[in-house]
């Protein structure tokens, strides 16, 4: 995979919050970066901190789909938090409404 395409994949599907190579770090995002050692990819807290382990690659190809593969990782998780907060939701609006009718 080269840049283009993995710009072309993140359009497509949708996929952030990310840094390509320069700019903000985004907090809650996925970052990848060239240094001297080669490419490196890690994802980033709610503070935009470290989160997790950083992945080093010699070729910009393999840090490239990891960073897709982060990406769409992190995408699932999300949508993982957004069932389980409704499900939380609903759960709380259901005992509001026992507790109604019990009363």
């Amino acid at each position: 995979m080269n840049v283009n395409e993995a710009k072309e994949v993140i359009d497509q599907e949708g996929l952030g919050p990310y840094t390509l190579f320069e700019g903000k770090v985004f907090a809650d995002g996925i970052v990848i970066k060239k240094d001297q050692a080669g490419w490196l990819t890690y994802a980033t807290s709610e503070r935009g901190g470290l989160a997790g382990e950083i992945a080093r690659f010699e070729s910009e190809s393999a840090a490239l789909d990891n960073f897709i593969e982060r990406l769409r990782a992190q995408r699932e998780m999300q949508e993982i938090q957004k069932q389980r907060r409704a499900r939380r939701r609903a759960e709380r609006e259901e005992q509001r409404r026992a507790e109604g009718q019990s009363e």
